[in-house]
C-alpha cells in the first residue's frame, strides 16, 4: 500500500484498513481470472448503439461487451475483475481474447445470420493493450484469419489512454 502511494510513503496497517482489504480482494481474483482466460470461460454480449436523434440512419452500431458467466447462471461484473486484470498486467491477454472472439463473432454474424457486410462493431481496448507494440500485428492477423473488413471495426480507447500514449495510440 505504501509503495502504491508513491515514493517515500509509509502505510500503517489497521484491522479495518479498506486499502489493504481491496488489495487482498484483487489478489483473490488473480488466479480465477487466469483460469477463466485459459479455460475460455468468458463470453461476449452484443449491444446495439443507437442515436437518440431521429437521423434516419439505417446503420446500427454494435458494441462487444465482455461477460463472465458463473456456474449458477450469474454474471460477474467486469467492474469487479477488470481492476485486478489491470493491476496484474493481464489486460493484454484479456483484450486479445476479446479481439479474437469478437472478430470471429463478426464473421459468423455476416455469414450465418446475414448481417450487412458493412455492419460496424466496436471493441474496447485497455491502456495496456494500446501500448503493446505487438497489438497492431495481432489485430491484422485476426482480421485476416476471420476475413473481417477493418473498416467495419472500431476500437475504443479512453481519452486518458490516448493522450498519455498519443503516438502509440495513433
Amino acid at each position: 500500500a505504501a509503495k502504491d502511494s508513491g515514493r517515500d510513503m509509509v502505510h500503517v496497517y489497521r484491522v479495518d484498513d479498506a486499502e489493504i482489504a481491496e488489495k487482498y480482494r484483487q489478489m483473490q481474483w488473480l488466479p480465477r481470472i487466469k483460469e477463466a482466460i485459459k479455460n475460455n470461460e468468458f463470453e461476449l454480449a452484443l449491444q446495439s448503439v443507437e442515436s437518440l436523434n431521429d437521423n434516419n440512419s439505417p446503420k446500427i452500431i454494435y458494441e462487444f461487451l465482455l461477460r463472465w458467466p458463473q456456474e449458477d447462471g450469474s454474471l460477474i461484473s467486469p467492474g469487479l475483475f477488470i481492476p485486478t486484470a489491470e493491476r496484474y498486467d493481464l489486460m493484454r491477454e484479456l483484450d486479445g481474447w476479446v479481439i479474437e472472439n469478437a472478430l470471429a463473432a463478426a464473421a459468423r454474424l455476416k455469414t450465418e445470420l446475414q448481417y450487412p457486410a458493412d455492419q460496424m462493431y466496436t471493441i474496447n481496448l485497455s491502456g495496456q493493450s494500446v501500448c503493446d507494440p505487438a497489438l497492431a500485428d495481432f489485430i491484422i492477423a485476426m482480421l485476416r484469419r476471420f476475413d473481417v473488413d477493418p473498416q467495419n471495426i472500431c476500437f475504443e480507447v479512453t481519452e486518458t489512454v490516448a493522450i498519455a500514449n498519443f503516438s502509440t495510440a495513433i
